[in-house]
C-alpha cells in the first residue's frame, strides 16, 4: 500500500477515535451520583447529588416516588431546580405524601440535562415496606350532622373564629387503655366548606394529667386523658378549628353545621354527647397579637385546654371549658361574635347534645 494512503488513513482513524472519545465524554457530563430518601406515611425527605455540572449553569432534577399496593399504583412526582456553584452539588426536597393503604414504595430521579436517571434508595434499602392501612375499627357512629345557631357579620372581617367540640363518654367504657378517633370533620359555614383536622384521643393509665398537642406533621389534633377520667371529665376536647374571617368577608352567617364520624379500634360499644361553639377573636388589640405561623393560627401556641373537670398536665383552671385557649394572650382577644358574647366566653356557648352511637360497623 503506498505509505502516503497509509499515513492518511491512520490520521482519519485517529481523528474519529478522538471524536467518539471526545463525544462520550460529553455523553457523560452532569451525571447524578446517587439518591437517598426517608419516607413514612405522612411524607419524605429526599437527598440527590450531581457531578459534572457547570458552575452558574441552571439544572432540574425531576424525580417520581411510585406506591404499589393492592389498590393499583400511585405516583408522586416532584422536581428540584436549581444553579450550581461548583462542579458538584447536594440538594434536598420533602413533601406529602398522605398515604392511607399498605404497599411497596420505590423511587426514581433524573436530571434532565443529560436524562441521567438514579433509583433512589429509600430507608436505606432499594423500596420500602410501609403499613399505612388505618387500624380496623371495633365501632363507628357513621357521618353525623350538627345544625347550630351563630352570628358572624360583615364586621366580624378578619376575626379568627374559633370553632371547637367535645364529648362525654357513656356507654361501655373499657377498663384498658383505648383511643378514639374523630375523622371526616368539616363544617358547612355559608357557603364554604371548612376543613377540620382529624383527631386521636387516647386514655390510657400510664399518664395522669391531660394534654392536648397539635402534630404539625399529621395535622391531627393528639389528646391524652387519664384512663381514670374517661367516664368522669364531662368535657373531653375532640378537635378544633380557628379560622380567619376573609377581609372581605361579604354577608352575614346565621347556621353552621358540624360534620363528624367517631370510631374507635379497641372499643367496640361507646356513646358520644358531642357538642361544639364557635368563639371569636381579634387579630391584634393594644399590642397582643394572636399567635400565628406562616399566616396561619398557630394551634399549640393557642395552649387548648384538653379536658374539663379533671388535672392537666400544664395546671390549667378545672373550671374553664374544655377546648378554652389557654395562652393569656388569646384570651385578652376574646370578642362578641360566633356563638359567644366575649368577656370570658373562651369557646363560645354550645350547641344541643345529641348523643352518637358507637356500634360495630
Amino acid at each position: 500500500m503506498d505509505i502516503r494512503r497509509l499515513l492518511k488513513r491512520q490520521a482519519v482513524m485517529g481523528l474519529l477515535f478522538a471524536s467518539l472519545t471526545m463525544f462520550a465524554t460529553l455523553a457523560q457530563a452532569n451525571i447524578l451520583t446517587g439518591a437517598s430518601a426517608t419516607a413514612n406515611c405522612a411524607g419524605y425527605t429526599l437527598t440527590v447529588k450531581a457531578a459534572d455540572l457547570s458552575p452558574g449553569a441552571t439544572y432540574t432534577i425531576k424525580f417520581t416516588f411510585t406506591l404499589t399496593s393492592g389498590a393499583g399504583t400511585r405516583t408522586f412526582p416532584g422536581t428540584i431546580t436549581f444553579t450550581a456553584s461548583a462542579s458538584t452539588a447536594t440538594e434536598t426536597a420533602s413533601g406529602p405524601l398522605n398515604l392511607n393503604v399498605d404497599g411497596t414504595l420505590t423511587g426514581t430521579a433524573t436530571l434532565t440535562s443529560s436524562g441521567s436517571t438514579v433509583h433512589m434508595t429509600i430507608n436505606g434499602e432499594s423500596s420500602a415496606t410501609l403499613s399505612c392501612a388505618p387500624p380496623p375499627v371495633a365501632c363507628s357512629t357513621g357521618p353525623q350532622s350538627l345544625l347550630y345557631n351563630v352570628s358572624e357579620q360583615s364586621k366580624n372581617a378578619s376575626e379568627i373564629v374559633w370553632f371547637n367540640s367535645h364529648f362525654k363518654l357513656q356507654g361501655t367504657v373499657p377498663s384498658a387503655d383505648f383511643t378514639v378517633n374523630a375523622t371526616h370533620q368539616s363544617i358547612t359555614f355559608g357557603p364554604s366548606t371548612l376543613t377540620v383536622p382529624d383527631a386521636v384521643i387516647t386514655f390510657t393509665s400510664s399518664v395522669s394529667c391531660a394534654s392536648t398537642t397539635f402534630n404539625t406533621t399529621t395535622h391531627e389534633w393528639e389528646t391524652l386523658i387519664p384512663l381514670s377520667y374517661a367516664t368522669h371529665a364531662d368535657e373531653i376536647f375532640s378537635a378544633g378549628l380557628a379560622y380567619i374571617l376573609p377581609a372581605n368577608f361579604p354577608q352575614n352567617v346565621s347556621n353552621v353545621t358540624w360534620h363528624v364520624t367517631f370510631t374507635s379500634p379497641t372499643a367496640p360499644s361507646l356513646q358520644f354527647q358531642f357538642q361544639y361553639g364557635a368563639a371569636n377573636y381579634l387579630s391584634s388589640k393594644e399590642g397582643e397579637v394572636f399567635p400565628t405561623e406562616s399566616g396561619q393560627p398557630d394551634y399549640n401556641a393557642m395552649m387548648i385546654d384538653p379536658v374539663h373537670n379533671a388535672p392537666t398536665c400544664k395546671g390549667y383552671n378545672n373550671g374553664d371549658h374544655a377546648g378554652t385557649p389557654e395562652n393569656p394572650v388569646v384570651k385578652n382577644l376574646v370578642t362578641g361574635g360566633g356563638s359567644g358574647g366575649g368577656g370570658s366566653n373562651w369557646t363560645g356557648s354550645w350547641s344541643s347534645t345529641p348523643t352518637y352511637v358507637c356500634a360495630a360497623p
